[in-house]
């Protein structure tokens, strides 16, 4: 199976050719992040749309993770965090999600609740997971409290964050 970072004109040509559901499901997931990278919103939010209905239950997560840049950048921020909280619920270990919902609840000075979602990347593995708990520890300090997420946790994910940079 084709991922949809795999799917340049080659690999989009053959899966278009392949038969089947899944096929069809990743054709459109490509066109969809496609659509997002042009910042052709409409397109993106049209295929996705469709992929939402028609999507196999455990790659839903993808759907709702583009559901959320496309609803991000029309603005429409309540419901990009919707979308992706369904996708980190579909997937509790996938910390891009997780990071662009923390992001995303921020914006909209949620911070308690980026907080909570802050908690379970207590050892983020990836960069982007390292700036959202950095960014979450930070505005909860600023506001004077970290609530249920330790000082100590989130001191210790930014001297993760400061270890992983060049």
């Amino acid at each position: 199976i084709l991922t949809p970072g795999e799917a340049g004109e080659p690999h989009r040509r053959r899966l278009a050719e392949r038969a089947g559901e899944e096929a069809a499901f990743w054709l459109r997931l490509v066109e969809a992040r496609d659509a997002v990278l042009a910042s052709d919103w409409a397109s993106a939010l049209r295929e996705l749309k469709l992929l939402d209905t028609r999507a196999p239950i455990a790659r839903r997560d993808l759907v709702y993770y583009w559901m959320g840049v496309t609803l991000s950048a029309l603005g429409e921020h309540t419901n990009a965090v919707h979308a992706l909280h369904d996708a980190v619920r579909i997937d509790p270990n996938w910390e891009f999600a997780r990071a662009r919902l923390i992001s995303q609840l921020l914006l909209l000075d949620r911070v308690e609740e980026a907080v909570l979602r802050a908690a379970p990347m207590e050892r983020p593995r990836t960069a982007e997971g390292a700036f959202a708990v950095a960014r979450a520890v930070t505005a909860a300090i600023e506001r004077g409290g970290v609530g249920t997420f330790g000082v100590s946790d989130g001191l210790s994910s930014l001297r993760e964050l400061t270890r992983r940079s060049p």
